[in-house]
């Protein structure tokens, strides 16, 4: 009876260990905070899908021709960490893409709408430049 008990005990205390370690994986990613430095990556292919770190929720992503204002794609919303250009995730709308021109300079962007949410102030988090291949 004992040994059962022990048995019993032990198989439950590694239960509750392995749903506290899968647990603290799961949760999803906040906003990010104000003032937050994001560092930012892009991926080498034909379509660049853009990552950011800490993994937290932007409001807006652009892209835009590096050394111009000529925004080539942008969208707003709630938007995750690991975005390909051209498709929106579920949860952001915004403008067609533009086809991304090969050998040209990118500059990537991700934004949080600042304090004054009406007059539709961003506060730029983090950017990458890249070139298209």
């Amino acid at each position: 009876m004992f040994a059962a008990r022990v048995r019993y005990l032990a198989v439950l205390g590694g239960v509750c260990i392995i749903s506290v370690a899968c647990s603290s994986s799961s949760e999803p990613p906040t906003s990010c905070r104000a003032g937050a430095t994001v560092v930012v990556s892009v991926s080498a292919s034909a379509t660049p899908e853009f990552t950011w770190s800490p993994d937290c929720l932007v409001y807006r992503l652009e892209v835009s021709a590096s050394g111009s204002e000529n925004v080539t794609w942008w969208i707003e919303g709630t938007i995750p960490s690991g975005v390909r250009y051209g498709e929106a995730p579920a949860g952001a709308t915004g403008m067609a893409a533009e086809p991304l021109v090969r050998g040209r300079a990118y500059t990537v962007a991700v934004l949080r709408l600042g304090a004054d949410a009406e007059s539709n102030f961003y506060e730029t988090l983090g950017y990458k430049d890249f070139v298209q291949r």
